[in-house]
């Protein structure tokens, strides 16, 4: 599932063949089609200059005096310039080492093949013993460890049982050193539910992907030695921080833009960051109002302290980027769920917004109607 329809992917790759080579065209449409985690961050570059093209010029990766390519080179009908790069930003690298969602999905494949996906399941997820301050590391063994560990002849019994027995509560434990998981049969309830330690927390402003990824674009922007204004364009890959609460007093972790702030504090070159992501609608009592459009695209400017010197032009489009965009249908978490999932045929789930996390557990969404569709992208 990507996070704009297939539909209008492929309007985008076509409008933005006005202002791209035809070696850029072939390049964004070779990864798109690659359909792995990288065809996300495509997804965004693409999107993103096709947004920035419909309020002025638009040069993708510049021929400029220094040594690296930069994504954008815009100008404004004013004259006004300025250079940003584009960064998707993952918490794959905190997935490999947690490999909870892997988990997830196996276990989910599992309890469908079984015919028990929405029988009133409850999975809880321990944690491993940690020291004051360090992350918090669900109990989860590695992935290769998943049929020694959990899915063993114990879970095969536990899930006869309830065939047997569907009126009677049951319950699989698993306790070792790698593994604390308790699965739970509840014939009263409906559905899947599943609780598990926030893992993906940013303990400091500085020690994180989103951090990582600023530092690592002011470089590149340093590089390219070129004298304008520039900022970064940080887009939702797939991170628990664009939706974490802000630090504060019963807040111990640090959000998206808690870590840009103090990125910009740091490096006075970069005048902005935009920060884009894919998010649910929160209008009306409960949500979107029946037929209303479930999704829209959020950009958030976090200015520098210079960032009053760049021209009025420039500031209004930043301001108007966010109409730029065409409707999501889908967040990124579901976008990157439905990648790992490495569905041969072309089934999609789209997500309300991914995982819903508290201060002490996340919770994993139950399953969605899904839909099939049959794309590729045209050269």
């Amino acid at each position: 599932m990507t996070i704009f329809s297939r539909r209008v992917i492929q309007r985008l790759v076509d409008e933005n063949a006005a202002f791209l080579t035809q070696e850029q065209l072939d390049k964004h449409v070779a990864k798109l089609n690659r359909e792995d985690f990288q065809s996300l961050d495509t997804e965004w570059e693409v999107a993103v200059l096709n947004a920035f093209s419909k309020l002025g010029l638009v040069v993708h990766e510049p021929k400029l005096p220094g040594t690296s390519l930069i994504d954008l080179l815009f100008s404004t009908a004013d004259g006004s310039t300025f250079l940003a790069d584009i960064k998707a930003v993952t918490d794959e690298g905190i997935e490999d080492e947690n490999p909870v969602k892997a988990f997830d999905i196996e276990l989910r494949q599992r309890l469908k093949n079984a015919g028990l996906i929405d029988k009133g399941l409850i999975l809880d997820i321990g944690e491993i013993p940690r020291a004051f301050g360090e992350q918090r590391k669900p109990a989860i063994p590695p992935r290769g460890e998943f049929h020694k560990e959990i899915f063993n002849p114990k879970f095969k019994q536990f899930l006869k049982s309830i065939k047997d027995q569907p009126d009677k509560s049951h319950t699989h434990k698993i306790r070792t050193a790698k593994t604390a998981i308790v699965l739970t049969y509840d014939p009263k309830r409906t559905g899947f539910m599943g609780h598990l330690p926030v893992y993906t927390q940013a303990l400091t402003k500085e020690d994180n992907s989103v951090y990582r990824g600023l530092r690592n674009k002011a470089r590149q922007l340093k590089k390219a030695k070129y004298e304008c204004s520039k900022g970064i364009i940080l887009c939702d890959g797939g991170s628990d921080m664009f939706f974490a609460p802000p630090h504060g007093s019963f807040e111990f972790g640090h959000n998206v833009v808690d870590a840009v702030r103090d990125f910009l504090r740091q490096n006075q070159s970069i005048q902005f960051v935009l920060i884009i992501s894919s998010i649910w609608k929160k209008s009306g009592r409960h949500g979107p109002l029946p037929g209303e459009h479930p999704w829209k695209i959020q950009v958030i400017i976090v200015p520098n302290k210079d960032f009053g010197q760049l021209s009025s032009q420039i500031k209004k489009n930043l301001e108007d980027l966010e109409d730029c965009f065409p409707e999501p249908i889908n967040t990124a978490s579901g976008a990157m769920e439905t990648i790992r999932n490495r569905i041969k045929q072309r089934v999609f789930r789209p997500l309300a917004g991914g995982i819903e996390v508290s201060n002490d557990s996340v919770s994993l969404p139950r399953s969605t109607p899904r839909v099939t569709r049959d794309f590729r992208f045209l050269g």
